[in-house]
């Protein structure tokens, strides 16, 4: 049952929520009241509250900008011609996305649709968003002939976990998935609709095991490092000449294959590493950072 808030009891005389799903969609759109709707986890009742709504809101236009910035580096873009090898991350968020699908598949065969978006939304926003895309931006803008296979491997990268993502999101957020998939994916994958999609594969690629190990140590630092941001007011955008960091010996070991991609995503030029046993697996530790100096 959904209820007022104060866990109260919806009354139409008292105008505590809502009553009518008209109302609620004229207020917030459809995606976002779908959203709402499939919050809610079996066996509980549901408090009706307005930022669940934001929330959706939220989701649906990280996801359209998202589908914006990779719709600049699809452009001419041939899927099925990609022969570059893909980078360590590159198999990594492949290994996630198919972690998640496995996961948000199970709840939904229980019909925890609830649970379901709450695995798909933490993929989007933390995988996908604030790491992987962070992570090739250089590689997608690297229009250099030097740079052609790691950009390739970038941009087959986005495009499996993008589409993926609009897939696992369409029982919540149908309308926005659908528009992405006719900018987007149409052409490509020849399915008229993303409802007529196949349901993304859960099975993790080759090399998925070192992979994600790779990615866990390299977040570890670019966490470390954005910290150390936040504490100092520093913002995301400002490039940082020198970052020193000690590390637990198994980020120091994992870490090496990523550390390119790290410093892109930390707008890092100088990464020194030094290897502390004292610290804890998977800990890492700021020394010292500097501020780039501006350009001229």
């Amino acid at each position: 049952h959904v209820q007022a808030p104060g866990k109260k009891k919806i009354s139409k005389s008292k105008g505590n929520a809502p009553t009518d799903p008209r109302d609620m969609i004229t207020q917030h759109g459809a995606d976002a009241t779908r959203y709402w709707a499939l919050s809610a986890t079996l066996g509980n009742d549901y408090v009706y509250n307005e930022d669940d709504f934001k929330q959706g809101r939220r989701l649906c236009m990280k996801l359209w900008n998202a589908a914006k910035l990779a719709q600049n580096h699809f452009e001419g873009f041939d899927r099925a011609a990609v022969t570059a090898e893909p980078r360590p991350i590159d198999t990594a968020i492949r290994a996630r996305l198919a972690d998640t699908v496995r996961i948000a598949s199970s709840d939904l065969d229980r019909y925890e649709f609830g649970i379901a978006k709450g695995t798909i939304e933490k993929f989007f926003w933390n995988d996908l968003c604030d790491n992987y895309l962070e992570m090739i931006k250089n590689r997608l803008y690297d229009d250099s002939p030097e740079g052609a296979d790691a950009r390739e491997a970038a941009r087959a990268g986005l495009y499996d976990v993008l589409y993926g993502v609009i897939r696992l999101l369409t029982p919540f957020v149908p309308h926005v998935c659908e528009a992405v998939h006719q900018a987007l994916f149409r052409a490509g994958s020849g399915e008229v609709s993303v409802g007529a999609a196949p349901w993304p594969t859960a099975e993790a690629p080759e090399g998925a095991e070192a992979a994600n190990q790779a990615w866990d140590a390299g977040v570890a630092v670019l966490t470390t490092t954005r910290r150390w941001r936040s504490e100092n007011k520093v913002s995301p955008g400002k490039p940082l000449s020198l970052v020193k960091l000690r590390v637990a010996a198994d980020v120091a070991e994992r870490s090496a294959a990523v550390l390119d991609d790290v410093k892109a995503a930390g707008r890092i030029e100088t990464l020194e590493i030094a290897t502390d046993e004292a610290l804890a697996a998977g800990e890492a530790a700021l020394d010292a950072a500097e501020l780039a100096e501006p350009k001229a």
